[in-house]
């Protein structure tokens, strides 16, 4: 009988259960992580008091953002679920 896909499958498998247990064990260590990036780089990318902007949070939701590519998926999403 041959097994070679079904390990592969395990193993790809066994490989994504280590990075789960890995990521909760670094959430319960450090809970801080859900707040701050592990790259300090990217801090600045995250929302800030006073960011929001209704009418772009409109448009993006309705699929209208002048971006085709992300108007497409929302349409996509919006349409099919």
């Amino acid at each position: 009988e041959d097994i070679g896909p079904w390990l592969k499958s395990l193993q790809a498998f066994s490989s994504r259960l280590h990075w789960r247990s890995h990521f909760m064990q670094k959430l319960e260590s450090e809970p801080e992580l859900e707040k701050r990036d592990l790259c300090p780089a990217y801090q600045h990318l995250r929302r800030q008091e006073g960011d929001w902007n209704e009418n772009r949070f409109q448009a993006w939701s309705s699929g209208k953002t002048g971006f085709p590519f992300v108007d497409a998926c929302m349409r996509c999403l919006l349409q099919h679920g």
